[in-house]
């Protein structure tokens, strides 16, 4: 057998070898490119979601304002405020992000922002339903 016949086959090896390395490369890409695409996706529709509702907690304030001025604080409770002495408090939620707003009135029935707070239920990391171990 002669050197240069060995030689060739081991070219071919490492050239198989190569290809498999730049297929997985380009597997592992295609999979973390996929991955980022839904994260984005999902942040995409978190700031739709939070924009919707802090658009809708500004509509809901400025009700507020026009029906404390011209029927009286008393009359928010209606709009379902919730009253406390000269406080209001609205709680908006669109199932997943939450919206609370506490207005203050003065004498004049003018409204002020007490607190504009956007929160989140906590990530419950003990739920699991799935996943590669059944018990």
């Amino acid at each position: 057998m002669s050197h240069a016949t060995t030689m060739r086959g081991g070219a071919i090896v490492l050239i198989v070898l190569l290809m498999l390395a730049l297929s997985m490369f380009g597997v592992l890409s295609m999979v973390s490119a996929n991955s980022d695409l839904n994260m984005a996706r999902k942040n995409a529709e978190w700031v739709q979601a939070y924009y919707a509702l802090d658009s809708d907690g500004q509509y809901r304030v400025q009700q507020a304002r026009v029906m404390a001025r011209q029927a009286g604080f008393e009359t928010l409770a209606t709009a379902g405020w919730t009253l406390d002495g000269n406080l209001a408090s609205l709680n908006l939620t669109d199932g997943v992000q939450n919206l609370r707003i506490v207005l203050s009135a003065d004498a004049e029935n003018t409204l002020s922002i007490l607190s504009w707070q956007q929160w989140q239920e906590p990530f419950d990391y003990e739920y699991d339903d799935g996943g590669f171990f059944i018990q």
